[in-house]
Formats: structure tokens, C-alpha cells, sequence
């Protein structure tokens, strides 16, 4: 299940609302998923927030239907209660390495 992508719902952090998305399941406790988000929306984000996401360059390999990125701003816990994960693919070992090194960065 790590570093697998997964379409889940995920709430939105400045409304009540949220949105079917694919997350990356970076790791589990005993009651949440731990994911990072992905998304589509880039160019118009903040160089400070380019910065923070990475490109899934192996986007079809991934199950992907078309670019995408992903958002390692922070971590989100999805309760595994509530959470229903609907399985895409897995990161590439390149996309992999490319997030452990941006995740080493930040750090």
C-alpha cells in the first residue's frame, strides 16, 4: 500500500467540503492513512509552492490518465474508518527516488 496511489475524498482545508482525488499513501498508523495529495493544478501556483510539488513524470506508468503532481506541502490523515481507497498504480522507482529526495530537502 505505500507509495501507492489511490482515488479517495479528501477534505478541502479551508471549507467543510472536499473532493473525490488521488492521494499517495506514504504510510498507515492504526487509525489514519497518511497521504499527500495530488493534483493536477500547477501553473498558477506560487513559486514557493512549485517548489513543493513534485512531477510524476511516469504518469502513465503510475495508472495515471494524464500529468499530475504531487503536493508534499504537508502530510493528510484520511481515517481509515470513513475512507474508502480505490486502487490507480504505484510511483515509478524514478518518481520514487525523486520524492525522497525533495521530502530530504524540506526536512
Amino acid at each position: 500500500m505505500y507509495n501507492e496511489i489511490f482515488w479517495a475524498y479528501v477534505n478541502f482545508t479551508n471549507r467543510s467540503d472536499g473532493k473525490r482525488r488521488p492521494v499517495l499513501v506514504i504510510r498507515q498508523t492504526e487509525t489514519n492513512y497518511v497521504v499527500y495529495r495530488i493534483t493536477t493544478k500547477y501553473d498558477n501556483k506560487s513559486d514557493w509552492i512549485k517548489n513543493k510539488y513534485l512531477k510524476i513524470s511516469d504518469w502513465k506508468q503510475a495508472g495515471l490518465q494524464r500529468l499530475y503532481w504531487i503536493d508534499t506541502i504537508r502530510p493528510y490523515n484520511l481515517p481509515i474508518v470513513s475512507t474508502s481507497l480505490n486502487y490507480i498504480g504505484r510511483l515509478s522507482d524514478h518518481d520514487l527516488h525523486e520524492l525522497m529526495l525533495i521530502i530530504t530537502k524540506q526536512s
